[in-house]
């Protein structure tokens, strides 16, 4: 039996471990510190597939399944309050309309383009002069990261996955086609070692003598408090279309009076972070940023408002704003499954199930586009 060690325990690494232990194979999950302590913890929850490039359609729709599965069966603070994708071009609302065709194909039946009426009624609060339409869905929203993370964890350990924590990678030698990984917890055996470190994935790449070109990218979002409760649930609403501009503004409900937002961008705007010592607040110019942006965008929200706590992690992002999810070509056993940028909860499930599929199939046939991922 094929058995295979796991590097990073965030909600990367525990989809893969879920979806491994539940097709028996023998697998352990190497975390530094506690399931959902780096990145995936630090993450706003979002669950959706309002994307417009296939391949993310892809992944995500099929990992939205595979939360609302778990929401079934473990509290996971899974709140439905609708996504929606502001956009401001004629080319921006053929791009949605291109993405609920897709999503058609894959069974998503309530994804549509919203006109500027619709969005004026889904959020009053919106600037909507310069708005085209926007892509929307009601059934998706966000999870409690740390909740979801743990709960994928906890149903691998379940199935039969071992999950060690406080267990740092220290060293890796292959030898007669066997991985011998060092760790603060002593040396662990396995025929296959996927990386899964999120923004320590170059680190673990450089100790199995493979290339990464993740650039760990600092993010930023905090709490606002607003004047007066609202007497709706926010949707989700991001106004930010990749490759289109460089970043944008996100608002997410978190009670009637309360908002979680950032900015969200995907590309590499600035050098890459220190996973291990980078500052976990934020900045006063980012803020202010911030606060501008939403003035602009949220006149119905910004009088009054106030910012509360705030928190930085990190996005491991990639130049090419794909993930890398497959066997390496330069070192023997290694399965990539890094470089998700801010896209990483969202598409956990649909990660282990590629790893899955690599490993007993050599082809990702879960979801086949997945191939174009592959290293």
């Amino acid at each position: 039996m094929t058995t295979v060690l796991v590097i990073g325990g965030g909600i990367i690494g525990c989809c893969i471990a879920d979806a491994l232990a539940e097709a028996g194979v023998a697998v352990e999950v190497l975390e530094r510190d506690r399931i959902a302590s780096g990145s995936s913890g630090l993450a706003v929850g979002v669950v959706e597939s309002q994307y417009t490039d296939p391949g993310w359609i892809d992944l995500r729709v099929f990992a939205r399944r595979a939360f609302d599965v778990l929401a079934a069966e473990a509290e996971i603070g899974f709140v439905r309050s609708g996504y929606l994708r502001l956009g401001y071009t004629a080319d921006d609302v053929e791009r949605f309309a291109g993405s609920v065709a897709h999503q058609r194909t894959l069974g998503v039946e309530d994804a549509r383009v919203v006109d500027v009426d619709e969005i004026r009624g889904l959020v009053p609060a919106l600037r909507t002069d310069d708005v085209a339409g926007g892509l929307w869905c009601p059934s998706d929203g966000y999870v409690d990261p740390h909740l979801a993370t743990v709960a994928f964890g906890e149903r691998a350990r379940a199935r039969g996955a071992r999950i060690v924590e406080g267990c740092a990678v220290t060293g890796a030698d292959r030898a007669d086609g066997v991985w011998r990984l060092a760790t603060t917890h002593g040396e662990r055996r396995a025929d296959v070692v996927v990386n899964a470190a999120g923004p320590w994935a170059p680190q673990a790449a450089a100790l199995l003598g493979a290339a990464s070109d993740v650039s760990p990218q600092r993010r930023s979002a905090i709490q606002v408090h607003l004047a007066e409760p609202l007497p709706y649930v926010h949707p989700f609403t991001m106004n930010y279309i990749p490759g289109v501009n460089p970043y944008g503004a996100y608002v997410r409900h978190e009670s009637a009076d309360r908002l979680i937002c950032g900015l969200h961008s995907e590309d590499l705007l600035d050098p890459p972070s220190n996973p291990d010592d980078y500052p976990r607040g934020v900045t006063q110019d980012w803020q202010e940023q911030l606060a501008g942006q939403l003035a602009v965008r949220f006149p119905g929200l910004a009088d009054g408002m106030a910012f509360g706590e705030g928190w930085s992690g990190l996005y491991p992002c990639r130049p090419s704003r794909e993930p890398s999810i497959g066997w390496r070509r330069d070192a023997d056993g290694v399965i990539d499954a890094v470089g998700f940028g801010g896209g990483g909860l969202q598409s956990g499930p649909a990660a282990g199930a590629i790893v899955r599929d690599w490993l007993l199939h050599d082809a990702p046939v879960a979801i086949p586009s997945a191939a174009s991922l592959a290293p």
